[in-house]
């Protein structure tokens, strides 16, 4: 993930070391703080270079680029297979009642 939105409404990029150190200097921003742990990678985007898009249209393209070449993380449990859904059983007439069904239908009808 190479940018999302935090719970504040505020906007998060992944930057580069260097990017993020001279984005920190020149915007005066600080370090994405969710759940009271910092991402060390994400910087805040100050909500007036929100409003200034080709200013920050190099920012997002490089922080793609960034994401781009990360090798992905391994998988911490195998897929699950994929399993086909037990068909109904069919009779003379076609499904089967459930068990609930059978019993009322063996009942005589009372209620004449």
């Amino acid at each position: 993930m190479f940018s999302n939105l935090i719970r504040d409404g505020k906007l998060a990029l992944r930057l580069p070391e260097n990017m993020r150190e001279a984005f920190l200097a020149r915007y005066k921003t600080k370090l994405v703080t969710e759940h009271g742990v910092v991402r060390k990678e994400y910087v805040e985007v100050p909500d007036a270079l929100l409003a200034r898009t080709t200013e920050l249209t190099p920012y997002f393209a490089q922080s793609l680029a960034y994401v781009s070449a990360m090798k992905p993380k391994p998988t911490r449990k195998p897929q699950a297979k994929l399993t086909r859904k037990p068909q109904a059983k069919l009779g003379a007439r076609g499904p089967l009642p459930a068990v609930d069904d059978r019993r009322a239908a063996a009942r005589p009808n009372t209620s004449s």
